[in-house]
Order: C-alpha cells, then sequence, then structure tokens
C-alpha cells in the first residue's frame, strides 16, 4: 500500500518538502482508509500521537544512529490503542513505520498524517455535498 515510500519521505534537494509521490499517495490513502470506516478525528488523534513522539523525544527518536527496530515498536506501542480492531489502518501504519529510519522521518510520517486526516475530511464533505444535491423527483 505504501510502496511510494520505498524512496523516502522526502525530496533530495534541502527544501525538506514531502515528496510528490508521498503527497499522491495521501489522496489514495485516504480513500482506502475511509472505505474501512476510518474517520477524520481518528487520524487526526494517531497524527498528534505522532506529534508527540516527535515532541517528547522517544526513545532513540532524536538520535539518528540510535533510530531502529526498537524506536520503530516504541512508536507501534503508543499507536497499538488506536489500531486494534481496525486491520487497514494498523497495516497502512506498520507500512509507514517500516519506513521510518531517521527522526527526520519522524516528522515525514507526522505530515503524511496530517495530509491524510485533511484528506479524510475533503471527501467526507464532498460525500455530504454530492448527498445534498440528489433531490427527490417531483410528481409535478
Amino acid at each position: 500500500m505504501s510502496t511510494y515510500l520505498s524512496k523516502g519521505w522526502f525530496d533530495a534537494d534541502e527544501s525538506r518538502s514531502l515528496r510528490r509521490e508521498v503527497v499522491d499517495g495521501a489522496i489514495d490513502i485516504a480513500e482506502s482508509l475511509r472505505q474501512a470506516g476510518i474517520n477524520t478525528e481518528l487520524m487526526q488523534a494517531v497524527a498528534l500521537r505522532v506529534r508527540s513522539a516527535i515532541a517528547l523525544g522517544s526513545p532513540g527518536a532524536r538520535d539518528a544512529a540510535s533510530f531502529g527496530p526498537s524506536t520503530r515498536a516504541a512508536l507501534r506501542d503508543k499507536l497499538d490503542d488506536y489500531l486494534d480492531n481496525r486491520p487497514e489502518l494498523d497495516g497502512f501504519i506498520g507500512d509507514c513505520l517500516d519506513h521510518l529510519h531517521s527522526p527526520g522521518d519522524l516528522v515525514g510520517l507526522y505530515l503524511h498524517l496530517i495530509h491524510i486526516s485533511r484528506m479524510l475530511g475533503l471527501l467526507d464533505s464532498a460525500a455530504m455535498s454530492a448527498i445534498g444535491d440528489i433531490s427527490p423527483a417531483s410528481d409535478a
């Protein structure tokens, strides 16, 4: 699902902007997660949990040399409550965690989750607008 992460989170230049494929992937993932019943609020909660890991300096999160499997496992533990009984979200987050190799990647994950939550909100708005556009046929 997240093969677009195979080349990393950010562009190679110094601007440190998310790669276009990652941003485009947010749109695809948002629709997949929406169909699985994942809502905007849940994605924002997951993103905030990742943000707290950045801010609080989860074990190893500030030191690139020690950013490895144990750090990814600690982050996964922080997210487990949100992933229970949500296999689609669990699989997606697992794929993302597999692509974390530095503290900068953790920032990339946070930004990606924020983009996905915004896309979920836009999809919900579009669905509600489409429902509002459907009016019953008149008998006149």
